[in-house]
């Protein structure tokens, strides 16, 4: 695809931006149509079908189950653009640090008659530690982030058990009934979790 532009379009962008997008955005892509796509759309007839038999045996309860999803898309709605921008960040200073490697590479001969190893080493330092600095916030956001809208999700199973429980004590469920309504609220967590991380 790369050959069949024009000049012009190489002319205006760098080499090791390109690089970027053939090592690394490629490797995204192939992730998310091999992998991704097909387990997004079977976790997603999970989600609708577990929510369905939810709803069908008792739809008071799977109130409760999702009575934190307000919270979860509140928290998605405030982090994921911020997220959004440092992935782009990190885009950006990695194509940047594609860059001087592949200048350094190909200018190997100049660098080393005019003894600019030095200066070289300083730049490949600086896009690498740019690189780097963008890299940790978004871990640190994403490895909090995530972690956090799990526990948020959970808690729907918490309060089944004291609403549950409860009801139990008052004769208006029965445990069996608890406990298998508890059982399919997992089976949703394992494809609530894989939305989260096909999202981040």
């Amino acid at each position: 695809a790369m050959q069949r532009l024009s000049l012009s379009f190489f002319q205006k962008r760098q080499t090791g931006q390109l690089m970027t997008r053939v090592n690394n955005d490629a490797t995204e892509l192939q992730f998310f149509f091999v992998d991704g796509i097909s387990y997004f759309i079977v976790n997603a007839m999970n989600i609708v079908g577990i929510t369905a038999v939810l709803l069908i045996m008792d739809w008071r309860l799977t109130l409760i189950c999702f009575a934190p999803l307000p919270l979860v898309i509140f928290v998605v709605r405030w982090v994921f653009p911020r997220l959004w921008r440092l992935s782009w960040r990190r885009h950006r200073r990695a194509s940047a640090m594609n860059s001087v490697i592949s200048d350094t590479m190909r200018g190997t001969r100049v660098v080393k008659a005019f003894g600019k190893e030095r200066l070289e080493i300083a730049r490949f330092h600086r896009a690498n530690t740019a690189f780097s600095h963008v890299e940790m916030s978004f871990n640190k956001m994403s490895s909090t982030v995530f972690p956090l809208i799990n526990v948020l999700t959970q808690i729907g199973g918490v309060l089944i058990w004291a609403f549950g429980g409860w009801k139990v004590m008052q004769g208006d469920f029965t445990f069996g009934k608890i406990m298998t309504f508890v059982n399919y609220i997992y089976l949703l967590y394992g494809p609530i979790q894989f939305m989260n991380n096909i999202a981040g």
